[in-house]
């Protein structure tokens, strides 16, 4: 759970993903996270009845699907949780110097690109 705010890691994901495009429906969250459909489902009620996410309208093209977006409160909320983990990743990082910084991302990199390769044989 994210302090005081009682949302989750598939919540968080979910804003994090609304945040950044402007707006996700089921699908794309699912398609873009990983996550069944039904923790999908789930955590998008969730945040509505939160009052962080709502129903924006349907395109013209796709008239089934449900596009979400943040809420002002949402946005809010976002914005505050993302501060947070900001100076938590910073004083996680405070040790290390830039190349150790470098040299850890590096390595990061190469351990999800196996971790991806073997999981996808």
């Amino acid at each position: 759970m994210v302090g005081a705010y009682r949302i989750g890691m598939r919540e968080w994901r979910i804003m994090g993903l609304m945040a950044d495009r402007g707006s996700a429906t089921n699908k794309d969250v699912t398609d873009s996270s990983g996550m069944d459909k039904a923790s999908v489902s789930r955590a998008i009620k969730y945040l509505e009845e939160k009052k962080l996410i709502k129903q924006l309208p349907a395109s013209d093209l796709n008239r089934r699907s449900k596009p979400y977006g943040l809420t002002s409160q949402g946005i809010k909320v976002f914005n505050e949780i993302a501060a947070q983990k900001l100076v938590r990743a910073d004083e996680l990082w405070s040790d290390l110097t830039k190349a150790e910084q470098k040299k850890l991302i590096y390595l990061l990199q190469k351990l999800k690109k196996n971790v991806n390769r073997v999981l996808n044989d």
